[in-house]
């Protein structure tokens, strides 16, 4: 029988007529339901070439890093945001 033995210690001030609590980690390993959640990820869309030359002049314009002041000044589709898929 798998028995692991457990001392409760942390903000409870221990008294030396605590004994130590078993736990048979058997029984609450088939009672234990984890909950794992599936990432679903967005396919990537390929940059176009009109995207590509659009998103250069923007950097060139407001420079590295200023993604939200091209999107808003250039055309580019809803889908390109500054989310990584």
């Amino acid at each position: 029988m798998d028995i692991q033995l457990l001392k409760i210690k942390r903000s409870i001030l221990l008294d030396e007529d605590i004994s130590p609590v078993l736990i048979n980690t058997k029984d609450i390993e088939g009672k234990v339901k984890i909950n794992k959640k599936k990432i679903k990820y967005k396919t990537p869309i390929k940059w176009e070439k009109e995207e590509t030359k659009l998103l250069i002049e923007g950097i060139n314009t407001y420079g590295l890093s200023k993604w939200s002041q091209i999107r808003q000044s250039y055309n580019f589709p809803q889908y390109r945001t500054n989310i990584r898929p």
